[in-house]
């Protein structure tokens, strides 16, 4: 809940590894201090370090690091609204063999759907997001899900609940 200080010693981090000249530390560094700007609200600041990123997993055939970027890309991407883009990244997410997707992955595609106005989809992977939960963060995800879902629906009672229930677990 301090995502400033976070971010203060994501940068500090990084500015330390960078004297490493140990590329892998460096690129996890970098990683992390998007991840901070994502959490502060910063998405232009994430998405400028994503990019290039992305562009240096690709190229090193990194499939973890791969996957922990566009994980991150699309977590900042969710927070943009930008729903058609983070849904590519995650389609894409799931086609690294080596890393099954979160219950993070799976919520945010559904909500993806959600705001493609592709109800069917929405909830697909919504039942997938719920099968993954392990403990109160997921349940939160799944439930913040829930709430989207049946506020869209327009069922506002069911909302109100899964609204309620996800708070109890945030």
């Amino acid at each position: 809940h301090r995502v400033e200080e976070s971010l203060r010693y994501a940068q500090l981090s990084y500015g330390h590894f960078a004297l490493t000249e140990n590329k892998r530390h460096i690129n996890y560094a970098r990683l992390h201090v998007a991840i901070s700007f994502t959490a502060n609200r910063k998405m232009e600041h994430s998405v400028e370090i994503l990019n290039p990123l992305l562009k240096v997993a690709e190229t090193e055939n990194d499939s973890a690091f791969l996957s922990h970027v566009l994980s991150s890309y699309s977590n900042a991407l969710m927070c943009m609204d930008n729903y058609a883009s983070a849904k590519n990244i995650l389609l894409r997410l799931q086609t690294i063999k080596k890393r099954p997707l979160t219950t993070r992955n799976f919520s945010n595609l559904a909500i993806c759907y959600l705001y493609e106005n592709q109800p069917d989809s929405a909830l697909y992977y919504g039942a997938k997001a719920e099968k993954m939960i392990k403990n109160d963060a997921d349940r939160y995800l799944f439930e913040n899900f829930k709430y989207l879902y049946h506020n869209k629906e327009r069922d506002f009672e069911t909302a109100l609940s899964a609204y309620n229930k996800a708070d109890r677990y945030h």
